[in-house]
C-alpha cells in the first residue's frame, strides 16, 4: 500500500524547491536587463538600434510573463490594435510571450477563450468583437490621433 503522506509530503518539498528556483531565476533575469540596460549605451549607434530592440523584446515577455491572464490579453491585443486576432491566436502570442498558464485548471485556449469572452461582455474599454469566417476575433478599438 502506497503511504500517501510521504509521497504528499515528497511533493510539496519539490513545489517548494521549484518556488525557490522561480524567484532566483527571476531575480537572475532581472539582474541581466538591468546590466544590459546599463551597457547598451556604451555601444555605437548601431549596435545600440539592435541591442536596444533586443532589450525591448525581453522586457516586453519578462512584463506578459508576470501580469494576470486578463492584463496579459489586453496588452497583446494593445500591441497591434488594428489586427483581428483569433482565441487561437491571442493564445499562440501569449505562449510566444512566455505567459505561465501552469496555474490555470483548464487548458491555455480553454482559459483564453472564456476570458476574451468575459472581457467582451463587460464590454472591456476599448475590446472589439466580430466574426470572421465562423470564428470570434478580437481587436482594441484604435485609439483616434
Amino acid at each position: 500500500m502506497a503511504d500517501y503522506e510521504r509521497i504528499l509530503e515528497d511533493t510539496f518539498r519539490r513545489l517548494g524547491a521549484i518556488n525557490e528556483q522561480r524567484q532566483e531565476l527571476d531575480l537572475e533575469q532581472a539582474r541581466l536587463l538591468q546590466f544590459a540596460k546599463a551597457t547598451v549605451h556604451l555601444l555605437p549607434d548601431e549596435a545600440q538600434v539592435r541591442f536596444n530592440q533586443e532589450l525591448g523584446k525581453a522586457a516586453y515577455r519578462r512584463f506578459v510573463a508576470t501580469k494576470g491572464l486578463t492584463d496579459a490579453i489586453r496588452e497583446i491585443l494593445q500591441t497591434d490594435e488594428r489586427e483581428w486576432l483569433t482565441t487561437a491566436e491571442v493564445r499562440d502570442r501569449l505562449i510566444n510571450t512566455g505567459f505561465d498558464f501552469s496555474g490555470y485548471a483548464s487548458n491555455p485556449l480553454a482559459s483564453v477563450s472564456t476570458t476574451l469572452k468575459r472581457m467582451a461582455e463587460r464590454r472591456e474599454n476599448g475590446i472589439k468583437v466580430r466574426m470572421i469566417e465562423g470564428v470570434n476575433a478580437y481587436r482594441w478599438k484604435p485609439t483616434t490621433k
